[in-house]
């Protein structure tokens, strides 16, 4: 486990993002770089708001393959969306991806009255 975006840069070959914009309460609660067998090492970050229960985990890989779902724009960026179905008494799923430079870009998340798409998609976009 690392700290820092910066110490998980230092086990990787790209530039690991971290968003600009985060709904009120919303805290980083885990980093962590980790091994994959065929892509290499990738970081996923894991933010939450301990208030909402409301929160999302943002996995960056080289080597990753789109989700299959509907075209969408992530600042620019061609990206797809997908809705999975629904898990009983926890919610609807929904996975944004993009890719830049060769690296994937994959956030995961439970929608909710106070987490919506709309909201998902603002933090994608103020990735730097």
């Amino acid at each position: 486990m690392v700290d820092t975006a910066e110490e998980a840069e230092a086990y990787l070959d790209f530039d690991v993002l971290e968003p600009d914009y985060l709904p009120a309460g919303m805290e980083l609660t885990s980093l962590d770089v980790r091994p994959h067998p065929f892509s290499g090492p990738y970081v996923m970050q894991i933010w939450r708001n301990a208030g909402t229960g409301d929160g999302f985990f943002f996995e960056q890989q080289r080597n990753v393959d789109p989700p299959g779902g509907d075209p969408i724009l992530i600042s620019g960026v061609p990206g797809e969306s997908l809705l999975l179905p629904p898990i009983p008494d926890i919610g609807q799923r929904m996975i944004l991806f993009w890719s830049v430079d060769g690296v994937g870009r994959t956030m995961v998340t439970f929608l909710s009255e106070t987490f919506t798409e709309s909201e998902l998609i603002r933090i994608a976009e103020s990735m730097r």
